[in-house]
């Protein structure tokens, strides 16, 4: 016998924050997918143009401050339209209201970035002759991710293929 657990979706915006002048600041947008619906970022998508730095000042009406969790602000709101304010100054001057659409899990989103940086620091570190290629898995999605990062950088020196933390297949 198991005790029935009550969960709350909570909604996720693809981000990091820091904590800056008394709020909550975005760190890191996640970029993510926007045509792929497995990996939709809600801060990228088309009209809502948040910027890393600027302050998440209030959800749905909701006056957010550093001393309030921020996760407690997005309950319930996976998959809902949702209204925030944001903008450049901590005392809200020059903000703007925008609508996102939380995710319920920034999973993929987060795997992406990983992967992609990793791609951009093997790029850098060789001057561009070492691809580098994640298999997250020895089945469909390893497959994808080879096809996808292998033949886009087919024409370099060497590749580097990444399974760390593969799941198996």
């Amino acid at each position: 016998d198991q005790p029935d657990v009550k969960t709350i979706p909570t909604g996720l915006l693809g981000c990091d924050y820091k904590i800056e002048n008394g709020r909550y600041r975005f760190g890191r947008i996640f970029d993510g997918e926007n045509w792929n619906p497995q990996v939709k970022a809600p801060l990228t998508q088309p009209g809502v143009n948040v910027q890393e730095g600027e302050y998440l000042l209030t959800v749905n009406g909701h006056d957010l401050r550093a001393t309030a969790n921020v996760s407690s602000f997005f309950e319930a709101t996976s998959g809902k339209n949702t209204l925030l304010r944001v903008g450049p100054n901590s005392d809200g001057a020059g903000s703007r209201e925008v609508t996102v659409v939380p995710v319920p899990t920034e999973t993929r989103l987060r795997n992406l970035a990983w992967m992609e940086d990793n791609r951009r620091k093997v790029d850098e570190m060789t001057n561009g002759r070492v691809a580098y290629v994640y298999m997250p898995d020895t089945a469909f999605g390893g497959l994808t991710n080879f096809t996808r990062y292998f033949y886009a950088q087919v024409g370099k020196e060497a590749a580097i293929i990444h399974e760390r933390f593969n799941g198996g297949g």
